[in-house]
């Protein structure tokens, strides 16, 4: 059985789910980003209380290749 270390301060976590978000936070990850639009079939819906993005693109420092 392998342990991995996490440095939960250090961590980000992505998620679309307030509830899943709300218990990432209460474990103790540093920052804790919803996923505002997880789908592009729906709108877009913030998240109260957390930092909002609506893709993952929107993480990267430059745009993704076409």
């Amino acid at each position: 059985d392998e342990s991995i270390h996490l440095d939960k301060a250090k961590s980000v976590f992505f998620d679309d789910s307030k509830t899943v978000l709300k218990s990432a936070k209460k474990f103790g990850i540093g920052t804790v980003v919803a996923i505002s639009k997880p789908s592009s079939k729906i709108e877009t819906k913030l998240v109260e209380g957390f930092i909002n993005i609506e893709t993952f693109e929107h993480t990267l420092p430059v745009k993704p290749h076409a």
